[in-house]
């Protein structure tokens, strides 16, 4: 149900354009709080990142890593309609972070915002997502070209399917 009012507030608040709501300002004029409207191109690719992917392959600086491992890992990637990332293993903690997508990119860029940001690439078909992530050490490395993991600069490619 949570996600039906964040999804129908993000959709109210893409329509609405100028709209807002009052408040009352220190001096009690009364103030209008504008929403920022929201892409429809970013708010189709929010709405099909949403859920929880488990990551079924890797593909690690241009080599595979064995599907034994992957299964072990047990990486997952929960989008939710707040814009936030829950990364889960369960030998380690889990990461929150808030994240953004550039739909208009070819391919979609999506910033994961940690300390530091993770650019990656992406595309999800069906019940399939196929994440590339920058993982080089140069802060300057920018984002993945494509969907392929490369030794240099480094880029990890993940491959998930929706829980």
């Amino acid at each position: 149900m949570r996600s039906f009012y964040a999804v129908f507030f993000v959709v109210g608040a893409m329509l609405c354009g100028g709209c807002g709501t009052q408040s009352k300002s220190p001096t009690g004029e009364p103030k209008v709080i504008v929403a920022k409207p929201v892409r429809p191109a970013d708010l189709k690719d929010f709405k099909e990142l949403l859920g929880a992917w488990e990551v079924i392959a890797i593909e690690a600086a241009g080599k595979p890593v064995p599907a034994d491992r992957v299964q072990k890992i047990r990486l997952a990637y929960v989008f939710s309609e707040l814009k936030t990332v829950y990364i889960t293993r369960p030998d380690r903690p889990e990461n929150t972070a808030t994240f953004m997508v550039d739909a208009t990119a070819n391919p979609k860029k999506l910033t994961i915002k940690l300390s530091p940001p993770v650019r990656a690439v992406y595309e999800v078909e069906g019940n399939k997502m196929r994440l590339c992530l920058m993982v080089d050490e140069n802060p300057n490395a920018g984002f993945p070209t494509g969907l392929v993991s490369t030794a240099t600069p480094k880029t990890d490619l993940l491959t998930l399917e929706r829980r």
